[in-house]
């Protein structure tokens, strides 16, 4: 299963979004591919095949990691 997102850097910082592509590597591939200076696409491929709930409980799992990561990262900006 693969999906496309776009992300704000406003919300999703690109820190944020490289940890989560680094803890989430053994699961999915997540190319990250900038659209602008505050926007970007995500692909994120789940690696190993499994039926359609599993691989979408991957991604959603990463996007919740992704934005967890990003609470902290704004909250350490305060």
């Amino acid at each position: 299963m693969e999906i496309t997102r776009t992300v704000d850097h406003a919300l999703y910082p690109r820190r944020a979004l490289t940890e989560a592509t680094h803890a989430y590597r053994d699961y999915c591939d997540v190319k990250i591919t900038p659209i602008t200076s505050h926007k970007s696409h995500l692909k994120i491929s789940v690696k190993q095949q499994a039926d359609a709930a599993s691989a979408r409980e991957v991604i959603l799992e990463f996007l919740n990691y992704a934005l967890d990561k990003s609470i902290h990262i704004h909250l350490e900006n305060e």
